[in-house]
């Protein structure tokens, strides 16, 4: 696959990369010192910096006193930017009205104003994240194939009631209690881009970067539904193999230049992965979003896998 970028765009975003590294990491800095609110306490994954001091994180809390029951917290501490003045505004209107459709894959919550800022709440999940799962206990290839199958599931009921995820990566993907996977987060980072960053002409790296089409990587697009399809095949690389792509290399700047050249199609097939599967990561990593397939059509594809065989992740060849 020849490059994705041309000569001159591969500077620009050197260029760019650069400025935005160098910012990431004062703001990073400045963040560290920052008190953590007194009514909870941490959880991961760390706090996200979004843009300038704004920020938001996940924290674990009781909201009913003496009670067993825990709730997560998704934190939105929004500061106003001279670029753009009403985008808080905008923001906590978003956040107010924010309701999220009904679904077995879809984490439940609501959310709650905390005068300073306001907060998504969902329901605590001692498994974690899906690639903290993965890792913690040995899973087998063919529920490796269910959880997948529930991710899937998920985020096309999201793109068929027209919501963008925007930022579909592990950290957003929770198992629950009962070992089944719900979505969260949908939607916020793709309303953070359309109503601040790309208004205040600000650039942010997040941790989901590795995920990310390079498309993404301007910053100057609003999420889209193509984007999440490649998002999910990343994702699906990091449960087959347990960690992010690119996790060998440590420089994040030099995995941007990576995706930015290549994409994901030079990944190594993990030894394990069928013919099948692994042809079905690559189309929904092919670097025009036209070409990729729909999320529908990549449940259809999962769905065909034979039950009388192992899995789609088993290379029977």
């Amino acid at each position: 696959m020849g490059n994705l970028f041309s000569s001159r765009r591969a500077i620009q975003l050197s260029i760019v990369g650069s400025i935005a590294l160098v910012g990431w990491g004062a703001r990073a800095k400045i963040w560290r010192k920052k008190a953590v609110p007194s009514q909870a306490t941490n959880l991961a994954p760390e706090w996200h910096n979004l843009v300038h001091r704004n920020y938001y994180g996940r924290r674990r809390l009781q909201m009913v006193p003496n009670s067993d029951r825990q709730n997560m917290l998704r934190d939105f501490i929004l500061t106003p930017m001279r670029d753009s003045p009403n985008s808080v505004n905008k923001m906590r209107d978003y956040l107010g009205r924010r309701e999220m459709p009904k679904h077995l894959h879809i984490a439940p919550e609501f959310v709650v104003d905390m005068e300073a800022y306001r907060a998504i709440v969902t329901p605590y999940y001692k498994n974690g994240d899906i690639l903290e799962f993965v890792n913690k206990r040995p899973v087998s290839d063919g529920r490796k194939l269910q959880l997948i199958m529930q991710i899937a599931q998920g985020l096309a009921y999201l793109h068929s009631v027209g919501i963008v995820h925007g930022n579909l990566y592990p950290a957003n993907i929770l198992v629950t209690d009962d070992e089944d996977i719900v979505l969260t987060d949908a939607e916020v980072y793709t309303e953070v881009v359309k109503l601040m960053l790309l208004p205040s002409g600000r650039i942010r790296i997040p941790q989901s970067i590795v995920y990310k089409s390079h498309q993404e990587l301007d910053g100057e697009e609003v999420p889209t539904k193509s984007a999440d399809v490649y998002a999910f095949a990343s994702t699906c690389y990091a449960i087959i193999t347990g960690r992010a792509p690119f996790s060998e290399i440590a420089n994040p700047y030099q995995r941007i230049l990576k995706i930015a050249q290549d994409g994901h199609t030079r990944l190594p097939k993990p030894s394990s992965t069928s013919p099948t599967l692994w042809a079905l990561l690559m189309e929904c990593w092919l670097a025009g979003p036209t070409e990729r397939p729909t999320m529908g059509e990549v449940v259809y594809s999962l769905g065909r896998a034979n039950p009388n065989r192992r899995s789609l992740l088993i290379d029977e060849s």
